[in-house]
């Protein structure tokens, strides 16, 4: 497949998939809430959302401004661009997404399951494929014919692997978060 052809698909990819999430919330609004009672329980379960947003949005705010000050204090010096933002975003953050799944076990649903699996091929990522991609650009620099076969097919198949997983495991949770808003109260007990 031509890469300037996937330089269009995957954006693209991205609007349809805004479209129809907005066509879906459209139609989820219209529906009828219910009984009284269901209403009441709708109503809980949105105030308690929202308490959670908040709190989950304060604690995240105050993260990413420590991670863009450590970024911009890290660039400082730099003219263009820097190795540490690759670092920074694909192994640190990764492995805090890691280390808080691990230590909190209120987390341990399956929707976060997801995300966890998301982190962990992020970071097979950070730290296997992007090495050997250096490794293979260093000997087609040097004219390493050897060298740039072998780091090349090592690049190319185990970045295809982790890509391939990578992109799965976010069509599962586009899934999973389709099927939370589609059935409403039953996810919980149809989606374990």
């Amino acid at each position: 497949m031509d890469s300037t052809l996937i330089t269009y698909l995957i954006p693209l990819a991205g609007v349809i998939a805004l479209i129809y999430a907005f066509i879906r919330t459209q139609w989820v609004n219209k529906q009828d809430v219910g009984t009284p009672v269901m209403a009441e329980i709708a109503g809980n379960i949105a105030d308690g959302a929202r308490a959670f947003l908040r709190r989950e949005y304060r604690v995240l705010a105050i993260f990413v401004a420590a991670v863009a000050a450590l970024l911009a204090f890290a660039n400082m010096s730099q003219t263009n661009s820097s190795w540490l933002i690759a670092v920074s975003f694909l192994i640190v953050l990764n492995v805090l997404v890691i280390m808080v799944f691990v230590k909190t076990t209120s987390l341990r649903t399956p929707a976060n399951t997801l995300v966890l699996g998301l982190s962990v091929s992020d970071f097979g990522i950070a730290i296997f494929s992007q090495p050997v991609f250096c490794v293979w650009i260093y000997a087609k620099l040097w004219c390493m014919e050897q060298l740039q076969h072998i780091f090349g097919t090592i690049f190319y198949y185990s970045f295809l692997l982790q890509a391939f997983v990578s992109f799965g495991i976010l069509t599962t949770i586009s899934a999973d978060r389709f099927l939370a808003i589609h059935l409403h109260l039953r996810y919980k007990e149809l989606v374990t």
